[in-house]
């Protein structure tokens, strides 16, 4: 009898839906004003399929980047992250593992690893006070590091404190670049223990696995018909992450529904700015 392998996974939005309960209109507007927004509209706890993950790992192409499904190759690309997460996918890439740094945004925790337990504590006592800014520091870091850079640990990428310091340069920072490049390969490896070639009962999925629910969605899950009514919104997490998907969807699905090899994008989503520069960078890839 074949072993049966499950798929673990740590992208959460639990803290950040109740953290948006308690954030001031001042504190809104500050965070409002970074690349991250968005962040303040989820208000549900994000829910990804072990099923579906399971299958997609299968079905990864290392190789080609993307998956194979019924004989048809469907990649998964930084398209799909900028159009998924609302972030830009060109700018300057930046280094999450570091091994230590000195900043502010560092300095406001006295412990020698920071998790995501710290920072959601330290925000609750921030949110009480004063220092508008440190609280934005304190809530990006919370939403980077418990759904877009999520790790089995739980702990927070030395390389995002210096990325807080200054929010005048948040937005020329490759931040989809780094979520695919973080996500891909943890894929890569996951998608080795499915096929066997690793021998692990489970295997652990980091980085934001939602992206991935999101591209089936798009690609597999969901016709054409029902594409075209959905309401248009970027990011368009907004939009998926109240759709729950069940475990007999997943596998009907990848038998026999009509599947979309192209990405899909509206008059709307071109017209902005990340978009734009993120479809040059497709076409010419």
């Amino acid at each position: 009898m074949e072993e049966q392998v499950y798929a673990r996974h740590s992208c959460r939005t639990k803290y950040l839906a109740h953290v948006n309960t308690l954030l001031t209109d001042v504190q809104k507007t500050f965070i409002q004003k970074t690349p991250f927004g968005w962040l303040l509209s989820i208000n549900v706890e994000a829910k990804m399929s072990r099923t579906l993950l399971i299958e997609l790992c299968s079905r990864w192409s290392e190789r080609r980047g993307g998956f194979e499904v019924r004989s048809v190759f469907i990649p998964f690309t930084k398209l799909d992250i900028c159009l998924g997460l609302g972030v830009r996918v060109n700018g300057d890439m930046f280094k999450l593992f570091k091994e230590e740094v000195d900043c502010y945004s560092r300095r406001l925790f006295d412990t020698n690893d920071v998790t995501i337990h710290h920072v959601y504590e330290e925000l609750q006592k921030h949110i009480k006070g004063d220092e508008v800014a440190d609280v934005c520091r304190l809530y990006l870091l919370l939403g980077l590091t418990e759904f877009l850079f999520p790790n089995r640990g739980g702990k927070v990428h030395f390389g995002l404190f210096e990325l807080l310091d200054d929010f005048s340069c948040m937005g020329k920072y490759n931040w989809g670049g780094v979520i695919y490049e973080y996500l891909v390969s943890s894929l890569c490896d996951a998608a080795l223990c499915v096929r066997k070639r690793q021998k692990r009962s489970h295997f652990h999925v980091v980085g934001c696995v939602f992206a991935l629910q999101m591209w089936a969605m798009e690609h597999v899950l969901f016709g054409q018909k029902k594409l075209a009514k959905r309401k248009s919104c970027l990011p368009r997490i907004l939009h998926w992450i109240h759709v729950k998907v069940g475990e007999a969807e997943v596998q009907k699905a990848f038998l026999c529904n009509e599947m979309i090899t192209e990405v899909y994008v509206t008059n709307e989503e071109m017209a902005t700015e990340i978009v734009k520069e993120a479809l040059d960078g497709h076409h010419n890839a």
